[in-house]
């Protein structure tokens, strides 16, 4: 038996997701339909660098990109701007995670204190 097959990408376990038709014209009525507002490949190669970044800080954790974003949305998606003091917090937490040296996160620790406190540590960031 012959029939068609439309590709729709792999979904967030990994896995080729395809669905089957034994009809040609079924299989282009349901392509035309289930692609109604794509992503545009344009945005995704802009975003490329930024996406495999990410990608690649989430492999050690073993879960995917999807679910990172389901988490975000559920817990983060009402907290608002964070304060200064909130993403200094965050931006040294991510270089002793990359590994940078104690002389490297001291430097940073007390030029930073000095800027927040110039600025303001309770200022939100947009």
């Amino acid at each position: 038996m012959v029939g068609y097959s439309v590709y729709l990408g792999v979904n967030h376990e990994g896995r080729k997701e395809r669905r089957f038709f034994k009809h040609l014209p079924d299989a282009e009525i349901y392509q035309r339909t289930h692609n109604a507002n794509p992503l545009l490949f344009g945005e995704l190669l802009e975003r490329k660098t930024e996406l495999l970044y990410c990608l690649e800080r989430l492999k050690s954790m073993r879960v995917t990109l999807v679910e990172v974003v389901d988490y975000y949305l559920h817990h983060r998606a009402n907290k608002g701007n964070p304060t200064l003091a909130e993403l200094v917090a965050a931006f040294l937490d991510e270089k002793r995670r990359l590994g940078r040296s104690r002389h490297y996160d001291l430097s940073m620790r007390y030029s930073l204190a000095s800027f927040m406190d110039a600025v303001g540590k309770d200022r939100r960031v947009q």
